[in-house]
């Protein structure tokens, strides 16, 4: 009874822990996105630039499982790259990389002897 009291007493107070708590379970969807990134700027290619949207639509292809808001998305871009995004004629680019061409996926790869 005791036990029962003092835990209706401090309930309001406890944080929830673990995956119960929405900041972590949006911590880690953070995280899983941000890991995802990764692989998809390493696809890239230097140079360029790269609209929002079209770096988004190529993240939703990869990780259809993972819906991700444009929001999400650049939080993650930045996290990686740490670049932010440049406004040009009213769309939102990435400036430093771009998705590689069909000709740039088909050239031969020279490896450095």
């Amino acid at each position: 009874e005791g036990i029962r009291f003092t835990w209706e007493l401090v309930e309001g107070f406890t944080p929830c822990l673990g995956l119960a708590d929405e900041k972590a379970k949006a911590k880690l969807r953070a995280s899983w996105i941000e890991d995802e990134m990764v692989d998809l700027i390493a696809w890239t290619k230097p140079g360029g630039r790269v609209s929002s949207e079209d770096l988004r639509r190529t993240f939703q292809e990869w990780n259809s499982s993972l819906s991700a808001t444009p929001r999400e998305v650049a939080t993650a871009v930045n996290a990686v790259t740490g670049l932010t995004t440049t406004a040009i004629h009213g769309v939102r680019y990435w400036i430093g990389f771009h998705l590689p061409t069909m000709d740039e996926l088909t050239e031969p790869i020279c490896l450095a002897a």
